[in-house]
């Protein structure tokens, strides 16, 4: 008769194999499964910088359609819910450092050609009283003062030739964005930003869209 011994018998052995068969199918299989995911992931990284990014500086899109060529240009918009183009730096935010005038004083000066109430509206939510006031070439914001009654700081002095554009919201209209900033033949470069809630927004944009497409003429005559 035949005998194995002490060794594996032919079933033992048999099932060895089998096993070992199964770990390496099982192998093979979770190689397979961790280099396809390597390559999705590696794909999804490829395909996300890919995705354009939205600039500042563009001729068209989001920034509508200019009013003259590569000159300063100028335009008037609704802003998009998901317009994030908030440069909040109208002027220094030490108010101590900043001149203090008074505000009847100043609406009064002959160069002044309008003046409207306003808040001034920053990038956290705070709203401060203000006051618009638009002369020849450049448009004033005056922050109240409110331990000093008719007294404000000059928050920010802006030149209208560098208004290249002003946009409201549409649930909105009395929030009003002023945006400054430069022109060429790449297009438009925002700088800075500044928003208001003007309750006679549609008198204020009006007047200052008039006076800024004026000095617009005279650059160009």
């Amino acid at each position: 008769l035949f005998r194995s011994g002490d060794g594996d018998s032919p079933n033992d052995f048999s099932e060895g194999k089998g096993v070992k068969s199964l770990v390496n199918k099982m192998t093979v299989a979770l190689k397979t499964k961790s280099e396809n995911v390597k390559e999705k992931v590696i794909s999804f990284i490829e395909n996300t910088s890919s995705v354009p990014v939205d600039r500042h500086v563009s001729s068209s899109g989001r920034l509508g359609k200019p009013y003259r060529g590569v000159k300063p240009v100028f335009s008037i918009a609704d802003e998009e819910e998901n317009d994030t183009e908030d440069i909040d730096s109208s002027s220094m935010s030490d108010d101590d450092r900043k001149e203090i005038v008074n505000i009847q004083t100043w609406i009064n000066k002959p160069d002044v050609k309008n003046h409207f109430q306003c808040h001034e509206v920053k990038e956290s939510g705070h709203m401060f009283p203000s006051y618009l006031l638009l002369t020849a070439k450049h448009m004033y914001c005056l922050r109240e003062i409110p331990s000093r009654k008719g007294l404000a700081y000059i928050q920010s002095r802006q030149a209208l030739n560098s208004v290249v554009k002003i946009t409201s919201k549409k649930k909105r209209p009395e929030l009003i964005t002023f945006k400054y900033g430069t022109s060429s033949h790449s297009g438009i470069e925002v700088l800075a930003a500044e928003r208001y809630l003007i309750p006679n927004a549609g008198e204020a944009t009006k007047a200052i869209k008039q006076q800024i497409m004026k000095v617009l003429d005279a650059l160009e005559s």
